[in-house]
């Protein structure tokens, strides 16, 4: 009886390792649409976002991960907005703590209508790279 309820609680333990671990090899299994780079697709380098409005892209455009780094002492905000008519936000002033680093992933692509527009509360707070496509 011991067996079989070490049995039970092993096999517990490894489906709840799987359902944690299988979200992160899928979201993985996208990478496969960057390995031949042309021109849809966006310069990843790190760069260093502006205090005003930058354009990204000024096409539709999918992003699929956003790194952000704040080298500094002091908190910075951050503003993610596509370029829609009516543009909408998708990160409006979200304070990045000092000293941090923050990765942001979309597995199945977040769609930006007309392109994609960043900008920090601060100048030269922020460094940040992203993956993205344009449409």
């Amino acid at each position: 009886m011991k067996n079989l309820a070490r049995f039970v609680a092993g096999a517990f333990l490894a489906l709840l390792l799987l359902s944690l671990i299988a979200p992160l090899v899928d979201a993985a299994s996208a990478s496969t649409r960057f390995q031949s780079p042309g021109s849809r697709v966006l310069d990843r380098s790190l760069q260093v976002v502006p205090n005003s409005g930058t354009d990204i892209s000024t096409t539709d455009s999918e992003i699929y991960q956003i790194t952000l780094a704040n080298n500094t002492g002091s908190a910075c905000t951050f503003t993610l907005s596509d370029k829609q008519s009516s543009p909408k936000s998708v990160m409006t002033a979200v304070s990045v703590a000092a000293n941090t680093t923050y990765v942001i992933a979309w597995p199945e692509g977040l769609y930006m209508y007309g392109g994609i527009t960043w900008s920090s509360g601060t100048s030269s707070c922020l460094t940040a790279g992203i993956k993205a496509l344009r449409k």
